[in-house]
């Protein structure tokens, strides 16, 4: 055996035993898991942690030495986390088409484990009442379209206390580069959490037709970045003119210059669809 063969042997083996020790730190984590599960079960505490998550992620991407691919890292961690959720008991997740079906129940296991209980439905109001009925852990619905002909974020107003659904986390948290955009939004029960970098979606209710120009003109001129809106005049409510806006970081409803946007509108009232962690590119 020459000296090349020996050194590839011995690098292999090397690989074996960090396999070996990987394994066993997984094992460890697992159980740790299972520990935190027990303690979860007794405090009623959510599973589904995606702020958390977001803030795993964002700290191991910074300490990434390039070896191994950011998308590569990501779904290594998704998969660990799917394992862990899996251990705490699992998740069910509704989705709609995304695109199309494959897509939507890609985007499905891709974000919550190849292993994933899905449920899949036909439109985004199905995915709504899936979580809504306890049907679903959570549930996948597209980016809003200023063309959706039945869009479902109007669906969340109104919920409050246990029965409020909100997005709580986006598809694909990390987007690739040269044009990459969000395909999904996870909705959830209960109220979304900050992961210290995030983006809110608030919702303005008007009672007089507004351009969504001039939507994203007053947020600016309060100090908001809008980075997308869509705008949706509800058949069911007469007169009832609703703008969504994603604006950057984590805005609450209390905030003064939301107060000062719905002067100047004017809006009846404004409420909230969410917070979400703030998506990452493949360079940081």
């Amino acid at each position: 055996m020459n000296d090349a063969s020996q050194s590839l042997d011995a690098l292999r083996r090397e690989i074996d035993t960090v396999d070996d020790a990987l394994h066993d730190l997984l094992m460890r984590r697992a159980a740790l898991v299972a520990d935190i599960g027990v303690l979860k079960n007794s405090e009623q505490v959510a599973v589904f942690r995606p702020a958390r998550e977001a803030v795993l992620l964002r700290r191991l991407l910074a300490r990434n030495d390039g070896n191994l691919s950011v998308s590569a890292v990501v779904r290594i961690w998704r998969e660990v986390i799917a394992a862990s959720t899996l251990i705490q008991g699992g998740l069910t997740v509704a989705y709609c088409p995304i695109g199309d079906v494959v897509a939507g129940d890609r985007l499905a296991r891709g974000r919550f484990g190849a292993g994933a209980a899905v449920v899949p439905v036909s439109t985004p109001a199905q995915v709504v009442t899936a979580v809504a009925s306890g049907e679903a852990s959570v549930g996948l619905v597209p980016v809003p379209r200023q063309d959706d002909k039945a869009p479902w974020w109007p669906l969340l107003y109104g919920r409050t206390g246990d029965a409020a659904i909100q997005v709580v986390a986006d598809v694909p948290f990390v987007l690739s580069e040269g044009g990459g955009e969000l395909s999904a939004f996870i909705i959830a029960r209960g109220q979304a959490e900050p992961s210290g970098d995030d983006r809110s979606l608030v919702v303005l209710e008007c009672g007089e037709p507004i351009s969504r120009d001039r939507v994203c003109e007053v947020l600016a001129e309060n100090g908001f970045d809008p980075a997308h809106t869509v705008s949706y005049d509800d058949p069911g409510r007469p007169g009832t003119h609703l703008h969504m806006a994603d604006l950057a970081g984590h805005v609450a409803l209390d905030d003064p210059r939301l107060s000062n946007v719905r002067q100047a509108l004017p809006a009846m009232t404004v409420w909230q669809v969410g917070v979400y962690a703030a998506p990452m590119g493949e360079n940081g």
